[in-house]
């Protein structure tokens, strides 16, 4: 995690704390949140903020926590580069993926993801783009999965 740039999308309670973790792992954070009050404040707390155009090109990873759609379609296709996609709540609820993402090729990865390959860019989505708590079956256990 050292020198890489990662991108968080969300800067609620969670998203806080997951800056503060990549900052404490000597990370390159940027964050980006749709509220500006959120933004202000993560630039009040000394973190870099950042567009999400700009987040999307030169991100190495990429943390999405808002539970509302951070990401769809087009700003998959907007990523230049290999980028790594982790989820902190569903899939449903963080990506916009409702037409499909056609023009990829898919290829699957361990110990548990999918690649979207195009070109030279390569995304992967850890967890197939699921919470990645539920890598480790949360803390209730496979139930988790029946909610």
């Amino acid at each position: 995690m050292v020198g890489k740039k990662i991108s968080v999308i969300g800067y609620g309670k969670i998203g806080q704390h997951v800056v503060r973790d990549l900052v404490a792992k000597k990370s390159i954070v940027y964050v980006y949140d749709k509220n500006p009050k959120k933004l202000i404040h993560a630039l009040a707390e000394g973190y870099n903020i950042i567009n999400k155009k700009y987040l999307l090109v030169k991100s190495d990873i990429i943390f999405c926590i808002t539970g509302n759609k951070s990401l769809n379609e087009k700003d998959i296709k907007s990523i230049r580069k290999e980028c790594y996609i982790f989820s902190i709540t569903s899939s449903d609820d963080e990506f916009d993926f409702s037409k499909g993402l056609k023009d990829f090729s898919k290829s699957y990865f361990e110990p548990i993801g999918v690649s979207l390959i195009k070109n030279n860019i390569k995304i992967h989505l850890v967890n197939y783009g699921n919470s990645i708590n539920f890598l480790h079956k949360a803390v209730i256990g496979n139930f988790i999965y029946l909610v």
